[in-house]
């Protein structure tokens, strides 16, 4: 994303941060017109552009970007682009065509159509993304056929689980999900987030052990957007002095490395069940054009601090040094 201002071109570099794999109220996003794919996307994220229709105009379904639009393929929130449309008296609505404009010059648009996000889950209980579009044109990154399984932390190991696939088969949580001809389940999801914390932990050990997602820098707001309280070890920034799940907690890891988590806790169920797992992040988004070189980089940096300093890094590495050089049966 590069912009001109006056002589100087600009870049814009997105910061190291994840989404989630899982969300509320998903909403189809469609890429340049009806004839090429749709995909479903968290309305709380800036992911694509508007798509204003006159109020009525459903013979042929020809869109409009927002009058006072400055950047082509510019990304806003869903309620931004709602609230474009508005002001231009028209309505964020689903399109066959985005007038005026070539086609280079568009990306992924709104649309006003509410999407399903569901998991294909396969005997070990992987996952894989499953959107239904409502009968929209639907992008292979995310059909029945996607074999882009991933691994999830499913709450007391338990999963749904097709009676073809073996041994401790449930009917694909007792009918809950639809079993899958090749095996697997088929699963419909609902996610919901919540506080972890109601009040200053009582020690950092806490806030590692029950936290998961990480927090922006509350440095980079505003001055006055936090306020501060300290206790043994963590550091809390509050809004209007509230703990709420955007709370943020600074700790410091026994490597001397600063961290920074979220106050919330990110559930996804199995609609219909008593399965759930803990939401899944990832640096690459699943709309292509925003998964980036720079996006695969941050994910591969993160997988490589994390084997870095996980507690048993140094001893397997001690013991291998060992065998080598001193003797190969170590006590």
């Amino acid at each position: 994303r590069v912009v001109q201002v006056g002589d100087i071109f600009y870049e814009y570099v997105r910061p190291a941060c994840v989404d989630q794999f899982f969300y509320s109220n998903p909403m189809r996003v469609t890429y340049i017109n009806r004839y090429w794919h749709s995909l479903c996307a968290n309305p709380k994220l800036p992911v694509a552009s508007e798509a204003c229709l006159f109020t009525g105009n459903k013979p042929t379904k020809k869109a409009l970007r927002y009058s006072k639009y400055v950047f082509d393929q510019e990304r806003v929130t869903y309620a931004t682009a709602q609230a474009r449309c508005e002001e231009d008296g028209l309505k964020q609505s689903w399109f066959h065509f985005i007038e005026g404009i070539e086609n280079h010059k568009k990306g992924f648009h709104w649309t006003d159509v509410e999407c399903k996000v569901n998991v294909k889950v396969n005997p070990n209980g992987l996952v894989s993304l499953v959107y239904d579009v409502n009968g929209a044109s639907l992008h292979p990154n995310a059909n029945l056929e996607s074999r882009n399984y991933f691994k999830v932390f499913w709450k007391d190991g338990m999963y749904p689980k097709n009676d073809a696939d073996g041994d401790g088969g449930n009917s694909c949580g007792n009918g809950a999900c639809s079993p899958l001809e090749e095996g697997g389940c088929l699963c419909g999801t609902s996610t919901s987030e919540g506080k972890v914390f109601s009040k200053i932990p009582p020690s950092s050990k806490e806030v590692f052990s029950q936290l998961y997602i990480g927090a922006y820098d509350p440095s980079a707001y505003d001055e006055g957007t936090y306020t501060i309280e300290e206790g043994d070890g963590v550091k809390a920034y509050l809004v209007n002095n509230e703990y709420t799940p955007d709370t943020v907690f600074e700790v410091v890891d026994d490597y001397g490395k600063v961290r920074l988590f979220k106050n919330s806790k990110e559930l996804v169920t199995i609609d219909g069940s008593s399965f759930s797992f803990r939401n899944t992040p990832s640096f690459m988004s699943i709309l292509n054009q925003e998964a980036t070189v720079r996006d695969a980089t941050h994910e591969v940096n993160a997988l490589i601090d994390h084997l870095l300093y996980h507690p048993n890094t140094a001893p397997f590495i001690a013991l291998r040094l060992i065998q080598r050089f001193v003797t190969s049966n170590p006590t």
